[in-house]
């Protein structure tokens, strides 16, 4: 192997004192980069043998582009049509690895009946945690031992992530669950007989409560929003009166306003797409699609707006009421930005996020006496569990700020 060869791939930090192993790789049309790191060159090397073996890239280090995961083309003539080998051909004793197996279950039988939305959280999973663990694994090699190591990898420091932040549990589940799928894929074609993922229990985590405003911080939050940006402001009252998502609200349509209800229909949203692209969705979260009241005041100021912009020329029912100057949706990330800046400028205290508008207004509701199942249907939740743990969290901050003010009044 050349000098050249030695270190393709691999790029020594001075600065860090340490070897960095890049490598882009494809899952089917989508392009991802790999990025390792290793305190020696020979660890280098070894760490890019196994990336190479786990993505199918050709090991001559001739080559950036991996090799070909789809099945083989059976070529017939002319007059006949061509058709692709079953997915389930594994001879015996020529077990695929994991990575490459896997991969092609992906493409083949998930991807095409799957939400983009899906797709892209299945394979972040595939190529941040499982494959450079398990990847380079022939199937039938696979124990449940394996299954735990993984398990308590991404517990323990974050898996493959570089911020080595520890997962949750349902994450973790959720990424178990993924190579569940496959392996019970194997078992219904026959090529292996056990299932290494069946009872892996995963250690308990307990997920960070959102906080949510108190009467005088949402006030206070509306009123300086309002100095700032009007339409800022209107969005985020209606996402307060409505139990609304972001998503659901920056994909509003005018055609879905409906002024003589006094209220919104909640259908269209706005979602990630690939290489950091939106696309609009005709339908929420859940496929729910349900209608909204508004309060007078919120109506009259949605019918202000609407008497503005149906003035222009290029005006049409289809338009975003939230949009930019080329009538394009606002990005999530851009609302999100910007509430986090008002709520810094205001010095609002508490773990405190967009969604916590949501949980606002649905412990508002609950507290006010409104049955769970219709809190439920306004803002469009699956399962009424979220709201109950909603309340609970903010019942138990009022207990706590009680207790707080009788203890100030002790000597």
């Amino acid at each position: 192997m050349t000098g050249k060869e030695n270190m393709k791939y691999i790029t020594y930090r001075e600065n860090r004192e340490i070897y960095q192993i890049k490598i882009n790789i494809r899952l089917g049309d989508i392009k991802k980069q790999v990025v390792k790191q290793a305190k020696t060159l020979d660890k280098a090397i070894l760490i890019r043998k196994e990336l190479l073996e786990i993505y199918k890239m050709t090991d001559k280090l001739q080559e950036d582009k991996p090799q070909q995961t789809e099945p083989p083309i059976v070529k017939k003539s002319a007059k006949q049509t061509v058709k692709k080998e079953p997915t389930n051909n594994i001879e015996p004793n020529n077990f695929p690895t994991l990575g490459q197996g896997m991969l092609l279950w992906h493409e083949q039988e998930r991807k095409p009946f799957t939400e983009i939305q899906t797709q892209i959280k299945n394979e972040a999973m595939m190529t941040n945690h499982i494959f450079p663990t398990l990847g380079h694994l022939k199937v039938n090699e696979i124990t449940k031992a394996d299954i735990k190591s993984l398990a308590l990898k991404m517990q323990s420091v974050g898996g493959n992530r570089r911020n080595r932040k520890s997962l949750s549990a349902r994450y973790t589940k959720s990424t178990i669950g993924q190579i569940k799928l496959y392996f019970d894929y194997l078992i219904d074609n026959g090529v292996i007989e056990k299932n290494p993922c069946f009872n892996i229990k995963c250690k308990p985590t307990i997920p960070k409560q959102k906080d949510v405003f108190n009467e005088m911080e949402k006030q206070r939050f509306l009123k300086y929003v309002k100095s700032k940006s009007y339409d800022y402001y209107l969005l985020f009252k209606i996402y307060f009166e409505s139990c609304s998502r972001r998503s659901e609200l920056i994909g509003l349509p005018w055609r879905n306003v409906d002024f003589k209800k006094s209220g919104i229909l909640i259908q269209q949203t706005i979602v990630k797409a690939r290489k950091g692209k939106y696309e609009v969705k005709q339908y929420p979260k859940n496929k729910n699609i349900h209608f909204v009241y508004l309060s007078d005041k919120t109506m009259f100021s949605l019918r202000m707006k609407y008497e503005s912009v149906k003035r222009k020329d290029n005006f049409d029912l289809n338009d975003f009421v939230f949009q930019q100057e080329n009538k394009q949706h606002l990005f999530p990330d851009t609302i999100t930005k910007s509430f986090k800046s008002y709520v810094d400028e205001l010095n609002i205290k508490g773990n405190i996020t967009l969604h916590s508008i949501r949980h606002t207004t649905a412990a508002e509701l609950i507290m006010k006496g409104i049955p769970v199942p219709v809190v439920q249907a306004i803002g469009g939740w699956k399962n009424p569990d979220t709201l109950m743990k909603i309340y609970t969290h903010v019942q138990t901050e009022n207990i706590k700020e009680a207790q707080e003010k009788l203890f100030s009044t002790h000597i």
